[in-house]
């Protein structure tokens, strides 16, 4: 999703670490140091280097739950994703953006059956508030 929405807006000015030859370790820190930076612009030679991190924080309720809301109202699914755009000539981060997602049975809810969003789905709906966001600031 996130690959498709940056070649969409960059076209062949993108490109990911996983369609090239360099090492760049899947472990690093995030935010990235000065020296990791450093070391990846002289890997790569580019100009930018986008990270993103996320997580699926919970995911305690299914998407239709049959169980009573007054055995489950504590439950939730929950996600979050960051995403930080670094210039890699300056070493200066230029963009970061945190989303969460967070869904859970309503505690006054009579219903027997709940619906909910998987964290998956609140993840998705996160980076495409990321995504929004990054529209509306972007000058592309």
């Amino acid at each position: 999703m996130t690959t498709d929405f940056f070649e969409k807006k960059l076209d062949q000015r993108f490109n990911t670490v996983f369609n090239e030859k360099v090492l760049i370790s899947q472990k690093n820190n995030f935010p990235l140091s000065s020296e990791e930076l450093k070391q990846i612009k002289i890997g790569t030679n580019y100009d930018f280097f986008i990270q993103i991190k996320s997580g699926n924080s919970k995911n305690e309720l299914g998407a239709i739950d049959a169980t009573p809301a007054r055995f489950n109202s504590n439950l939730t699914n929950e996600a979050s994703i960051q995403l930080i755009i670094y210039d890699l000539n300056t070493k200066q981060v230029i963009y970061h953006k945190n989303a969460f997602g967070v869904t859970g049975n309503p505690e006054k809810s009579n219903s027997d059956v709940t619906f909910s969003k998987s964290s998956q789905s609140l993840l998705f709906g996160s980076l495409k508030k990321i995504f929004k966001d990054l529209d509306e600031k972007s000058i592309l």
